[in-house]
């Protein structure tokens, strides 16, 4: 018997134990789990797919497959409405149903309509080049457009976005498109990441009423949604700009709802940051971590394995760990181990002729991570793929 389970955020379709499909109240496709193998949906349509063998990595699908998948299941949701509607077994978890006949017209009305889908988020969103990896998923709102800075050589994610702060009227205009985008789905998602690059640069005064515009846009969500729950709100900032802000500065953004914060350190060597272009000192990453973090806030520092290539290998690791040791970290901080990946660094980046091949970078991952968990009693750290990551 082919079973629906309606769950507070969630809808979840089971076909038989090893064969599920997951959706929000709108009817959006989450992901779906088949016999081992697990396709991930984004806002866009995108497929990300992970094969059960073990030995196969992580990929987003071509066009011409993803259609293909759309296709099949659409044909699948469809022959679900032929089903007798007593013939389905029901469950529900802290929520009330729908109907199983409406929610199933839902499913195939999505589906039907994916272009259109796929055309609002390019509208609302354009292009998300990047996100931290605890907020993968989330609620994207755009405070600004670009980065503040964007002479990182290592970097061409923004080079064809200047740097735009949203006045009050667009964020409102930005928010409501949200809104009609996600509908019933909004209780899908608990998080919301203000972006892009580095939207905490935004001076306090405009800032603090931006913020005041989403919680009142959050507590309006609520009442239209009442599974609408926001557990986080995280964004960017950089080393450079963040110390512009003293730390009464940065109460005032942790009162008004900023809860997770994000810094791309990149690298402890101020060497090697001077010759990648990127600005900041060890000692002021140092002064600008243990202010947030008397300020309130969780922790995502980056640091970009294998920048530098050879020449810098272990001077970097060295840094970066005699940096790592003098910030005040927790338990509810992380330390994400990105991979440098020429293929998104610009013209100016000097050193790709001295790349680490991808089983030195495997080694050097080993490396940081071994190191970390002597730091801080096993201070957590992860690998951050940025290559694989859905909105």
């Amino acid at each position: 018997m082919t079973s629906i389970h309606f769950k507070t955020v969630s809808v979840s379709i089971l076909t038989d134990p090893t064969r599920q499909f997951h959706f929000d109240y709108s009817g959006r496709l989450i992901g779906h789990f088949n016999h081992g193998d697990h396709y991930r949906i984004g806002l866009d349509g995108t497929i990300l797919f992970k094969s059960g063998a073990t030995e196969a990595d992580d990929r987003f699908l071509p066009m011409s497959d993803a259609g293909f998948w759309w296709k099949e299941w659409l044909a699948e949701w469809e022959s679900w409405r032929m089903i007798p509607e007593t013939a389905w077994s029901v469950a529900s978890f802290d929520t009330d149903p729908l109907p199983v006949s409406e929610f199933l017209h839902r499913i195939v009305l999505f589906a039907r309509n994916l272009p259109f889908f796929a055309a609002e988020f390019s509208r609302i969103w354009g292009h998300i080049p990047i996100l931290p990896p605890e907020f993968y998923q989330s609620v994207v709102v755009n405070f600004s457009l670009g980065c503040s800075y964007d002479d990182c050589t290592f970097c061409s994610f923004y080079k064809d976005k200047p740097f735009q702060i949203r006045n009050i009227p667009v964020l409102t205009s930005h928010l409501s498109d949200i809104s009609g985008f996600f509908g019933d789905g909004i209780s899908a998602r608990r998080d919301i990441f203000i972006g892009e690059a580095n939207a905490l640069a935004i001076p306090n005064r405009r800032l603090i009423l931006m913020l005041e515009t989403l919680k009142d846009w959050i507590r309006d969500m609520k009442a239209l949604q009442p599974g609408f729950r926001v557990s986080r709100i995280g964004s960017f900032v950089d080393g450079f700009t963040g110390l512009m802000k003293e730390e009464d500065e940065w109460k005032l953004i942790r009162e008004a709802g900023v809860t997770d914060i994000a810094i791309g350190i990149e690298s402890g060597n101020e060497l090697l940051m001077e010759a990648v272009g990127k600005p900041g000192k060890s000692g002021q990453f140092t002064l600008l971590v243990n202010r947030l973090k008397a300020s309130g806030f969780s922790l995502q520092l980056i640091f970009l394995l294998g920048l530098g290539g050879k020449k810098f290998r272990d001077g970097h690791f060295s840094d970066s760990m005699e940096m790592i040791s003098t910030f005040g970290l927790d338990q509810k901080d992380r330390i994400q181990l990105s991979v440098f990946n020429p293929a998104l660094s610009t013209g100016k980046y000097p050193f790709l002729q001295d790349l680490m091949s991808p089983a030195e970078l495997d080694l050097e991952y080993l490396r940081w991570k071994n190191e970390l968990t002597g730091i801080r009693n096993g201070l957590p750290a992860r690998k951050y793929p940025t290559q694989f990551f859905l909105v």
